[in-house]
């Protein structure tokens, strides 16, 4: 019997390949999703969150001199729903979309902007992994390099066709079109959050319910301090105590 998935993980499970870049919007569209499948007689219709958040950060150890190491963490929350989280370590090597998203034998050195952007990344994807049924989704990062970069200095220099002036241009490449894409099929907003803060303090806060802000960065920050040690995390689920 066709039937509504019961969670946007679920529903996420069906319809959207995580690894497989860039997006194609015919296959990710909420509405055609659920246009799919019919509700069982008598059933209840899902409830699904109306806001999501994924909480992106970077850390590095010597960063710019020889020898640095650099990493990576998202966190996706949602009121309700599971935590889903990702780390690891930034590889010294240049990404390129494919299946999986992998890094290529061209060199490039870990950095501190290489981990955050690489956050970046991971809450983008996550958000299109379980927050497509939301109604609004909002990617928060300490990180004003990353969020400026992604949002005004590439789409900016990419008008202009000097798009090859920008460092890390192989994240930019992935995750730009990404971000465009999930801005279409989500109300996507982007925050900055000031790092290790004793409250809550991004711009925009106002417009964020049930705003958990500090507490979502300094998950993020563990979880990056933590895979620079060597025990990174890849999707591990618990209670969300949103």
């Amino acid at each position: 019997m066709d039937y509504f998935p019961k969670s946007p993980a679920a529903a996420a499970e069906m319809f959207i390949s995580y690894d497989i870049l860039p997006i194609d919007p015919t296959k990710t569209d909420p509405v055609e999703m659920l246009a799919k499948y019919k509700v069982a007689e008598n059933a209840e219709p899902p409830s699904f969150p109306k806001v999501c958040y994924a909480f992106t950060d970077g850390g590095s150890y010597r960063n710019g001199k020889p020898g640095a190491i650099a990493s990576f963490a998202a966190v996706f929350q949602s009121p309700g729903f599971k935590t889903y989280s990702h780390s690891g370590m930034v590889q010294p090597f240049e990404y390129e979309a494919g299946r999986p998203i992998r890094p290529t034998l061209v060199g490039a050195a870990p950095s501190n902007n290489r981990g955050e952007l690489l956050g970046f990344m991971y809450g983008l994807l996550l958000i299109k992994k379980y927050g497509l049924m939301s109604e609004s989704a909002f990617l928060i990062s300490d990180s004003e390099y990353s969020i400026k970069t992604v949002t005004q200095y590439y789409p900016t220099r990419l008008k202009k066709r000097s798009e090859g002036e920008l460092k890390n241009l192989d994240l930019l490449k992935i995750i730009y079109p990404l971000y465009e894409e999930l801005g279409r099929l989500v109300s996507l907003t982007v925050l900055h959050v000031r790092s290790h803060q004793k409250t809550s303090a991004c711009n925009k806060c106002e417009k964020c319910e049930n705003c958990t802000h500090r507490q979502g960065n300094e998950l993020a920050d563990k979880l990056a301090g933590m895979a620079l040690l060597g025990q990174p995390t890849e999707y591990i689920e618990s209670l969300n105590n949103i």
